[in-house]
């Protein structure tokens, strides 16, 4: 690369350097998974595994896909992700159908909690968790960020 060039010349103003101006990084959390190790457990336990770790929303997304187990696998590393991000003590049963990833209007992934994590935290202070998917032949990776502070809008 030439030394002399500017880095990032010209790029506009990114949405996330606009919301993360008021906010900040409370923790942070990733996962890798393997695909293989996903896909055989969907051979094995097939409807009940995913019945017990997925909602109906993320199967329906999952299962539209042309390979289901590359998703799925993508799916629960975003959910043990998010999981580390939330930094709760959890001292009651967990399902891990409280972290829901769904895809968004541009297919991003994004992130709903259950109530009974939301409740955990004081009014209006639960954290807004951005999480990142990726993978390759092997493995499927996804990072979390749990965002406090004061929520900014940003224009898209």
């Amino acid at each position: 690369m030439d030394k002399s060039m500017p880095i990032c010349r010209n790029l506009p103003e990114l949405p996330l350097n606009t919301l993360l101006a008021e906010r900040r990084i409370s923790a942070l959390g990733n996962d890798i998974v393997s695909i293989q190790r996903i896909a055989s457990l969907l051979t094995r336990g097939g409807d009940r595994f995913m019945r017990r770790c997925f909602t109906p929303a993320e199967v329906s997304d999952c299962l539209e896909k042309a390979n289901p187990p590359v998703h799925f696998a993508g799916r629960w590393a975003a959910k043990e992700a998010v999981f580390k991000a939330l930094r709760l003590k959890w001292d009651r049963p967990f399902s891990w159908k409280e972290i829901e990833i769904v895809s968004g209007p541009d297919h991003a992934p994004l992130v709903r909690l259950s109530p009974a994590i939301l409740k955990r935290y004081p009014p209006d202070q639960a954290p807004e968790i951005l999480v990142s998917i990726s993978h390759c032949s092997e493995y499927a990776f996804a990072v979390a960020l749990a965002l406090t502070g004061q929520k900014s809008e940003v224009k898209r």
